[in-house]
């Protein structure tokens, strides 16, 4: 029996992409929304999302019957099962019939779990082109990364925490771009960038690893303004030290000082001249000629 299940889309086969073929998923007909998503066992770091449509094998153009399927369509990322818990990286709100690619590469570099295909047709007037319903035809969605936690990038070699605005935020604010329903825009931070899954201590060593660098910075920051406030210490014990030795000095020779004078006008054993008196005898003999 033919089916069209969402494993359909992760089977790894696209080289049939009609109904037929048996390698595409195809969601229920003539609804307002369509959602699929794909779990990829644990949190890791997605760099770029693949997707091929269906096309029942022929011509993708404006007039192929599935390219107005296929406009309007999102991609969230999140670590739960909930979009709204979610990361949009990519809403489709400019392609045309003449315009939109299949297959097509989406640069996602963040940290989830899981992957969401979504598309709607809720707000009407619909745009130019768009189906009255929505739908998911996935023939293949393709999630590529990096298997060390903590690095992105095509070589898996730009830690996280140097770029995480890259691609999915605003360079100026840091604010991620959100167009789509109930989803919001949220700051570009560290916080929401790491989320793991608790007590898994491989996923620590890796995250401690990563903040290594910073740690030896602030380290040896640590160590040079301690260096600088003990030679400060030392410097200004010397010049009080010396201050009281200068001090000690001077008052010795004030004390010396003193000392003279008050011995001086205490010594009895002197007489100014002025007081000296004379007597009328005389040890000698008058010498008569």
């Amino acid at each position: 029996m033919l089916g069209w299940g969402a494993q359909r889309a992760v089977d790894g086969r696209k080289s049939n992409l009609s109904a037929s073929g048996g390698e595409c998923t195809i969601s229920a007909d003539k609804k307002a929304t369509a959602e699929w998503r794909v779990d990829l066992g644990e949190i890791l770091n997605i760099n770029r999302i693949f997707i091929q449509y269906r096309t029942d094998e022929y011509s993708w153009d404006a007039k192929n019957g599935h390219a107005s399927r296929f406009l309007g369509f999102s991609v969230i990322v999140s670590n739960t099962t909930e979009k709204t818990d979610g990361v949009l990286c990519f809403k489709d709100n400019n392609f045309t019939l003449e315009t939109i690619p299949n297959s097509i590469n989406i640069t996602c570099p963040i940290f989830a779990r899981y992957v969401i295909f979504y598309n709607n047709r809720t707000n009407r007037p619909f745009p130019a082109g768009y189906s009255k319903y929505a739908y998911n035809e996935l023939c293949e969605l393709e999630v590529f990364g990096c298997s060390k936690f903590g690095y992105y990038g095509e070589n898996c070699s730009i830690p996280w925490y140097e770029n995480c605005q890259l691609g999915l935020s605003d360079i100026k604010s840091g604010t991620r771009q959100s167009n789509i329903e109930g989803i919001e825009g949220q700051q570009c931070n560290k916080t929401h960038l790491l989320e793991i899954p608790h007590g898994d201590p491989d996923d620590l060593s890796s995250i401690l690893y990563s903040f290594a660098p910073l740690f030896a910075t602030l380290f040896v920051i640590s160590f040079v303004i301690n260096i600088i406030f003990t030679i400060r210490e030392c410097r200004n014990k010397l010049r009080f030290k010396n201050q009281n030795k200068s001090k000690a000095r001077n008052q010795q020779r004030v004390t010396a000082d003193i000392d003279i004078h008050e011995k001086v006008d205490a010594n009895t054993e002197y007489q100014e001249l002025t007081e000296v008196k004379t007597t009328d005898n005389s040890i000698y003999d008058e010498i008569k000629l």
